[in-house]
């Protein structure tokens, strides 16, 4: 009885100090993604569907037809352009993505102006009476001095710019996924600078199966996720393969990881 009387003093102790909301149950992911791990068998597909609900974004594909009823439909872009071309004919949509990155698929005028197109897909998202989500690459700050790229992100106020007019700001915090300390610094000051910008933008962090070539193993996405639960509203959940998009990426993607990260996340 001791022992259960100071751990609950413990985790009084926490929540006080840390505040103890509700646990994040926001997520991003793709249509494809969800596919791959409902494939590999009737478990699985149950810990899955436990990803639906009113606040999870599927891009690149109907959420009713792999079984989430719940879920928000999402037009996904990495180019202003293109979404100001396809806009007005988006059908059955509810929320649109810009995910502008340093990469061959968002024109250099785009990369170079970050603040300035994410302000624009955001207003023109709202005009379309669409949900805007932004998930800037930590890669636009690349050209900005110094040596440690998070750091760079956050001097170029990334986090400002993609929150000041969305509804929702997802971090591309998996690059730090493995080191869950730096992981959550790196998401506390993100988050942090984002909600001064915008305190009502809801905050996501980013979690991979994989860095490059190298597979993450599923304790590791765990500790990194429960590090940042009290920070953040959500995740989004990259099951990455070799790809235009990734090319560094592994040649097979691996669901499986992706799914026992989950069972233990919804386990807790």
């Amino acid at each position: 009885m001791k022992r259960l009387a100071l751990a609950l003093i413990s985790i009084a102790l926490t929540c006080a100090l840390a505040g103890c909301g509700p646990k994040p149950d926001s997520w991003i992911v793709s249509y494809t993604a969800i596919e791959e791990m409902e494939k590999l068998g009737p478990s699985e597909k149950q810990t899955t569907l436990r990803m639906d609900g009113a606040r999870t974004f599927v891009t690149g594909g109907d959420p009713r037809a792999v079984g989430f009823a719940r879920s928000v439909p999402t037009a996904a872009f990495t180019s202003f352009a293109t979404f100001e071309k396809e806009v007005g004919s988006l059908e059955n949509v509810k929320a649109a993505l810009y995910d502008c990155e340093a990469w061959t698929l968002t024109p250099p005028d785009e990369q170079a102006d970050p603040a300035g197109y994410m302000r624009k897909f955001c207003q023109l998202a709202h005009e379309h009476h669409l949900l805007c989500i932004t998930t800037p690459g930590r890669d636009l700050a690349e050209h900005q001095p110094g040596s440690d790229l998070d750091e760079k992100y956050l001097a170029m106020k990334l986090p400002e710019s993609a929150a000041r007019y969305a509804d929702y700001f997802e971090i591309q915090s998996q690059h730090d996924e493995v080191d869950a300390q730096a992981f959550a610094g790196f998401v506390a000051k993100a988050a942090a600078q984002a909600r001064r910008a915008n305190p009502s933008v809801r905050v996501l962090a980013g979690l991979s199966t994989a860095h490059g070539k190298d597979n993450v193993a599923a304790d590791q996405m765990l500790r990194a996720a429960d590090a940042v639960a009290r920070t953040i509203v959500g995740f989004w959940l990259n099951i990455p393969r070799k790809g235009e998009a990734c090319p560094g990426c592994p040649a097979e993607p691996h669901p499986e990881i992706a799914v026992r990260f989950l069972a233990a996340w919804f386990a807790q």
